[in-house]
Parts: structure tokens; C-alpha cells; sequence
């Protein structure tokens, strides 16, 4: 019996009654009855029958799976989820080291995450359960509570709720899985510390991470201070962008995220020169060891960096003593042990990039290693390591991604080591300065250097034509065909092949009708014409569809955008790019802008940057305003084609009128002047309306035929917009409101849905349903959205 292929099926098992219970809801009486009676089958067969002993092992584990995940999902009646939107004073530690942003106006912006003690509701201390993030707006005068603070504020509780688009990180389950059971905006210096930190081990983490960024600093320029940190510790704060765009491009940018791939690139570099100092076995395991808690220490200690360290540990300590086998089965255990304790890590990307790493270098770089025998063994050790890791993750880059470095061999062949030097020369630059602090400034400059070379290595090989890979998305079972070919191809699994394959003849017939159904497959998207694609995308409190024609050209109408005075959060890059990513979008022939304003606008530069786009649609507002909005130079704002009123273009039989093309004028600005389109498809049309007013809508009534499918509801159910003679006008079908969820302008206003409910118009909002998407043949239309019935439809891979 192979021990360790069961140890991998009762995972299996487990991990399938976790996904089982996602997606179905049983009972508990009848989960714990099924357990029960598969406890009872397993004890009989014990003495009767131990091949049929090991199936039912199997379903044991199988529901384990279930009711653990079960239990994990239920809501305690003390939990802070059970307060929200009701303002309360809290009580409670701060538990993870503070995000800080320095605002204008002396001001600045804190991020907290807090374990709650205590709340005061209806005159009364209630104890309660869970962690809060907290959002808290202060003077730079007013005192930061810091790690292991105990600290009391007054705030409403809110729902946790993320960007809800298939492709995109479930923010809201991460969340959860960190123990986050609700957000918390903190009244204006409401923050007051109680006591200072207890835990003296998580305050000297936090000392320590300060000094040693504050003797980067000293030694080096900032900027290289920030890109050295990230390399040893994880983070983007300070990085420049041209260096993490480079990085993601030639394959390398784990450097820069805690996760299983920067464990691996730390402690493969320990044990590579181990090898090369020809350490014992035994020595080489311990200085893997230490580096590894070193580098969690210093990471924060958080949950996804204890894991990560955990399973980097054992497959290098592993591979440090031979034992590589010893560790496949320390790695189950631990994966299942860990899927115990949090189910839903299943569905965390740190956990499965970091399993699914140590499963990589246990079970595929041994295999890559021996194919390597010939090649001088530095070489050969980093290219087994990097090939094995890159394989394991493929079908999750894919899924998270949409893309893998072709350039990422060369880059971890000749950039990496200068990386590694860079970070065991940081590592030793720390140690040195505690004592020597001449010499410590000295690694420090040499460190500096260092990353120079590799900055301009990085952007070099980022130029490298293809450099970048796309992937589909694929799905759960691309990847479980992808992980069974792996396995196959390593030599762990010998299939039987039926006696009819194995003719030659036949086997030749048979590939070449898989290669042509294959061609025909892929082929027929572009030969015969699909249904016309709208997808209203989830961009919180902006606006952003996307039309995909018949035969695949696509329009982009606003990308949302990001409020830079409040966030740098990229609503373009981070939202909008990987979703059409995830669609396999890769260039864009319309981008039709409504207005120039920062929700429908500011997504656009970096898209500009990302994609070919062949046509940029705008109005006649001054082109310093889009330069203003996209970020973008006033230069390329020129090549922007203006359109005016009763204009029309036709792409793939769809007709895209503009039915307004304001100008600008002293008493006509922003939202009055928004352009109005109006998209056509034989019997279907759909009305954008962009932030024009009711003014602007009774403009419209006078000069087109207004009639339309579906509505986009103009400036997010603002009561300025949507008025009643409006609406008769249009009488369609649908009417869509791009909305950010309890956003602070109170949209939709309860007028505009009084007056949509008024006219039987189906309402469908993104801060409720997500992303929307339509398909219409031009006759009949099927609506269908992210989330149904309250419910994240969300599929994982």
C-alpha cells in the first residue's frame, strides 16, 4: 500500500467536502448523522473487511470536510458583524502593525486592525468577538496608537463588501480569513489609547522593522532603501513603479510579496550555499531554519507568513537532508492540519501559491534536478528550484492573473542571484550595523548598488518582445487535467493505454481529430458570430461597461477611477485591466469617455498603458481635463477624436450613436456636458447617459427618439437625474445603477427608485449584484450577475 498517495487522497477528501459544503447547504443534523454512521462503518470494517476500510476512511474525512467548514462559516451572537450600521464606542487591541497616509491639510489617514473587546450599546458594555479594520481620519498632532495598543473609539460599524467581478480577488473572504468581520469608519480623532502594549515580542517587531528602514535610509537612497526592505521583507511602499512593473513583466515580482515564492527564494539561497560551503546536511537544515523565522519575524509574524514559513521549512529542511519523501508527508499533515484549524484557506491565494511552491520543489525539482545532472550544480539548483515552483503554480497565475513570464528563466537565471547577493548582504548589513555600524553603512552602499544593476537588468529583459505570456483563465477543471498531466510527465503515475490506442495507425487518426477539433473550437469564436456581450463592471462609485461585438471587437464606455486625494488605489489597474484580462481582452478598438471627471475617467491612463486601444472617444471638454483625470501627458490628449452630436459608427453590425456631445460654456460644465450614447443591435438598444441632469435629459427628449432595452441610469440615481417624463420617454426594460456600496452621496437616491419602481422598470445595481452581463441576439436578452440572491457566485480554481 503507498501510504503517502492515501495521505494525499484523505487530504483530497477533506479539501472536497470543503468545496462541497461552499456550494451546498446540508444540515448539521444530518452532517453530523453522516459522520456518525461513516465512524461506525469504519470500526466494523476494521474487523470484516480493511480494503473496503479504506473508502469509508475516505467519506470520513470527506464529511470532517464539510462540518469543519461548517462550523468555521457559523456567525457567533457576540460577533461585531452582528453591529453593523449601528454607531457604537469600541474597545480593543490593535493586533497588526498600523497603515499610515499623510493627507493635505496637516491631516492624515489611519488604517487599524483591531481585536474587539468590548462595545457600548444602549448605555451598556457588550462584550464581543472578532477583528474591525478601522479607517480613522487624524491630525498629525493627534497621538498613533501602535501594535498591541489598547485603544477605544467611537465609529458606525459597516458591512465588509468588496469588488464583486468574476477574475478578481475575493477581498471580502480574505478578509474573513483573517478573522476581519466588519469595517469601521472612526469619527474625526476619536482614537484614544488606553494603554500602551502588553505584548512585548509583537512591540519589538515593530521597533525593530522601524529601525532597521530607518538604517536603510541612512545608507541609501529612499527609494532603493524601500526596493531593498520589499526584497527582504514584502511590500510595495515606496517602490517605483517602473521597478514593479518590471518585475511583474520578467516573472520575478514574488520577490516583492510575502508568500511560499519569497520563503523559497530566501531559503533556497541558504541552502545553496550551504551546498557550495559544503556544510554537513544537519548544519545546512538549521541555517534554513533560522533564516526562514528570521525573515517571519520581520514579515510581521502574520498568519499568512507563519504558514508560508511552516511549509518552507519542511521542504527545505527536506531537501537539506534528503529526505524529501519524510517531507511529502510532513506537507499533507501540515496542509491538512492548517485546513482544519481555517477551512476556507483553501481559497486563499497566499495558501494555495505557498502549498502548492513546497508541493513544486518537494515533488517536481527532485525530478528537474536529475534531468540537469550534466550542468554545473549552482545553475542547475536555481533552475530546478524556479522551473519546479513556476510549474506547480501555473493554472492559479492563470486564474489570478492572466499571465506567465517567458522571460522568467532568464531573469531568475541572471537577475536573481544579484537579488539573493542583495538580500544576504541586507541581511548581514542589519546585523553588522548593531555592532559595527561603519561597516553595516558600508553593505548598505554595495546593497544600493546592487539594485541598480538589477533595476536596469529588469527593465531590459522587460523589453524583450513576448516577454509577457497571456493565459486564459481557465477553470477547476483545466486544472485538475493540467495537475494530472504534471504528475504523469514527473513519472509518479504509469496509465494503462487501451490495446486499440496503441496502433499506430488508429493513434494517428485519433491525434490528428483532436488537433482539428481543437482548431475548430478555438477557431469557430472568430468564424460564426456570438451574442452581443454588455458587461456593466463592478468599479464601486464610477462607471464602466464593456461590449463585445459578434465577432469579438470590443468597446469600453469610462473605466471608473480613484479619488487620488483619499486613495491610490488604481480603480483602472486594479479592477478594470483584470477583468478584461480574465475575458481574454487584449486590445480595445473604442474607449468612449462620457466626461472627463475622475469616476468615469481616472481608470483610463493606465489602461492606455496596458493595451493597444485603437480609437479614444471623447467630448468637447478641454483636453488639460483628460490630461488632469487619466494622468496622461497633454500631448497624447491631442490624438483623442471628438465627436459631436448625431454622429454614428457602425463595428460588427452594432450602431453606436452620440446622441450628445455637449461643449463647454460658463453655465455648462461637468456632469451637464456628459456625452450620451446609445448602442443598438437589431431589436436591443442600450441608452449611456454618462452624469447628465434633468436638464439635459428633457435636451434629449426634444431631439431623439429616446426608446431603449435597457437604461443606463444617469450620475448613479442622483435625484438630479431621472426624471419621470425621462423615463416614459426611454420605457426600457432594465435600468442599470453603477453605484459604490454605502457610498457617501446617498446614491440612488430613494426618488429615482420610486420613479423607475413607478414605470415596472427592473432595476439591477452593481453594489448589489456586482458585475452584470448581458447577451442579446438582437432579439431576446438573458441578464445574468456576479452575485445572485445575495450570494458570491464567485468560482475558484
Amino acid at each position: 500500500m503507498n501510504y503517502l498517495a492515501f495521505t494525499n487522497a484523505l487530504i483530497g477528501g477533506f479539501i472536497l467536502g470543503i468545496f462541497t459544503v461552499t456550494q451546498v447547504k446540508i444540515p448539521f443534523l444530518i452532517l453530523y448523522s453522516s459522520f456518525c454512521i461513516a465512524l461506525f462503518g469504519c470500526i466494523y470494517l476494521y474487523w470484516k473487511n480493511k480494503k473496503l476500510l479504506l473508502y469509508f476512511v475516505l467519506l470520513l474525512f470527506f464529511i470532517a470536510g464539510m462540518i469543519r467548514c461548517a462550523q468555521a462559516d457559523s456567525i457567533a451572537p457576540n460577533d461585531i458583524s452582528n453591529f453593523v450600521d449601528k454607531t457604537l464606542q469600541v474597545q480593543g487591541e490593535v493586533i497588526e502593525i498600523p497603515q499610515e497616509r499623510t493627507l493635505a491639510g496637516n491631516k492624515r489617514s489611519m488604517h487599524y486592525i483591531v481585536e474587539v473587546h468590548t462595545v457600548e450599546f444602549a448605555g451598556e458594555k457588550v462584550q464581543v468577538n472578532g477583528n474591525l479594520k478601522v479607517f480613522a481620519l487624524q491630525d498629525s498632532s493627534h497621538t498613533i496608537a501602535h501594535i498591541s495598543d489598547c485603544i477605544r473609539f467611537s465609529g458606525e460599524i459597516r458591512e465588509l463588501h468588496g469588488y464583486n467581478n468574476p477574475g478578481s480577488l475575493d477581498i471580502v473572504a480574505m478578509m474573513q480569513r483573517q478573522g476581519i468581520r466588519a469595517n469601521c469608519k472612526a469619527e474625526k480623532n476619536t482614537v484614544e489609547i488606553l494603554s500602551s502594549g502588553q505584548n512585548a515580542f509583537l512591540k519589538w517587531i515593530e521597533k525593530s522593522r522601524t529601525a532597521v528602514q530607518n538604517m536603510m535610509e541612512e545608507a541609501m537612497p529612499k527609494e532603493d532603501a524601500a526596493a531593498l526592505f520589499a526584497m527582504l521583507f514584502g511590500g510595495y511602499d515606496g517602490i517605483k513603479e517602473e521597478l514593479a512593473l518590471a518585475f511583474t513583466v520578467t516573472g520575478i515580482v514574488h520577490i516583492l510579496s510575502v508568500s511560499g515564492s519569497h520563503i523559497s527564494l530566501l531559503a533556497g539561497t541558504v541552502h545553496i550555499i550551504g551546498k557550495m560551503l559544503r556544510f554537513p546536511a544537519c548544519l545546512s537544515a538549521i541555517l534554513v531554519i533560522l533564516a526562514i523565522v528570521f525573515y517571519a519575524i520581520f514579515s510581521g509574524f502574520t498568519s499568512p507568513v507563519v504558514r508560508s514559513a511552516i511549509m518552507g521549512i519542511l521542504a527545505f529542511s527536506a531537501l537539506a537532508l534528503n529526505r524529501e519523501k519524510d517531507a511529502r508527508y510532513s506537507l499533507a499533515l501540515t496542509g491538512l492540519g492548517i485546513l482544519a484549524i481555517s477551512p476556507r484557506l483553501i481559497f486563499d491565494i497566499s495558501f494555495q501559491l505557498s502549498f502548492m511552491t513546497t508541493a513544486g520543489l518537494l515533488y517536481i525539482a527532485p525530478k528537474i534536478k536529475n534531468i540537469l545532472k550534466g550542468v554545473p550544480l549552482f545553475i542547475a539548483e536555481n533552475l530546478a528550484i524556479t522551473i519546479a515552483a513556476q510549474l506547480a503554480v501555473i493554472p492559479f497565475i492563470a486564474w489570478y492573473f492572466n499571465n506567465v513570464s517567458l522571460s522568467a528563466l532568464l531573469a531568475n537565471l541572471i537577475i536573481v542571484p544579484f537579488i539573493e547577493w542583495a538580500m544576504i548582504g541586507g541581511l548581514c548589513a542589519v546585523l553588522l550595523s548593531l555592532v559595527f555600524s561603519v561597516v553595516g553603512k558600508g553593505l548598505f552602499i554595495l546593497c544600493s548598488l546592487t539594485i541598480g544593476l538589477v533595476y536596469f537588468m529588469a527593465r531590459a529583459m522587460a523589453m524583450i518582445p513576448y516577454g509577457l505570456l497571456y493565459l486564459p483563465s481557465g477553470g477547476l477543471l483545466c486544472g485538475i487535467v493540467y495537475y494530472l498531466l504534471l504528475f504523469w510527465l514527473c513519472g509518479y503515475a504509469s496509465p494503462k493505454i487501451p490495446n486499440f490506442l496503441l496502433c499506430w495507425r488508429k493513434k494517428k487518426k485519433l491525434i490528428c481529430s483532436a488537433i482539428v477539433t481543437i482548431i475548430f473550437l478555438w477557431s469557430s469564436q472568430f468564424i460564426f458570430a456570438q451574442p452581443l456581450r454588455i458587461h456593466f463592471i463592478d468599479v464601486g462609485q464610477g462607471d464602466s461597461i464593456l461590449i463585445t461585438t459578434p465577432h469579438g471587437r470590443t468597446m469600453l464606455f469610462d473605466t471608473g477611477g480613484m479619488r487620488r486625494e483619499i486613495s491610490d488605489f488604481d480603480i483602472g489597474k486594479r479592477i478594470v485591466i483584470p477583468y478584461l484580462h480574465h475575458y481574454g481582452i487584449r486590445e480595445i478598438d473604442y474607449l468612449c469617455l462620457t466626461h472627463a471627471h475622475e469616476d468615469h475617467a481616472g481608470g483610463a491612463g493606465s489602461l492606455l498603458k496596458e493595451f493597444s486601444v485603437q480609437n479614444v472617444i471623447v467630448g468637447r471638454e478641454d483636453r488639460s481635463e483628460y490630461a488632469k483625470t487619466l494622468g496622461y501627458s497633454l500631448e497624447k490628449c491631442q490624438d483623442f477624436v471628438t465627436v459631436k452630436d448625431g454622429q454614428f459608427f457602425v463595428l460588427d453590425g452594432v450602431k453606436i450613436e452620440i446622441f450628445s456631445a455637449g461643449e463647454v460654456s460658463e453655465s455648462r460644465t461637468g456632469n451637464e456636458i456628459s456625452n450620451v450614447f446609445r448602442v443598438s443591435y437589431g431589436d436591443f438598444s442600450l441608452l449611456i447617459t454618462g452624469d447628465i441632469d434633468s436638464n439635459g435629459e428633457k435636451e434629449l427628449m426634444r431631439k431623439h427618439r429616446l426608446k431603449s432595452s435597457v437604461l443606463k441610469v444617469a450620475h448613479h440615481g442622483s435625484r438630479t437625474s431621472s426624471c419621470e417624463e425621462f423615463l416614459q420617454a426611454v420605457n426600457p426594460q432594465y435600468a442599470i445603477i453603477s453605484v459604490g456600496f454605502q457610498n457617501s452621496f446617498g446614491h440612488p437616491n430613494p426618488q429615482v427608485l420610486n420613479r423607475l419602481n413607478k414605470e415596472n422598470i427592473k432595476i439591477l445595481r452593481t453594489d448589489q449584484a456586482g458585475a452584470i452581463l448581458m447577451e442579446t441576439n438582437g432579439n431576446q436578452l438573458s441578464v445574468d450577475s456576479f452575485q445572485k440572491n445575495g450570494k458570491n457566485s464567485r468560482k475558484n480554481p
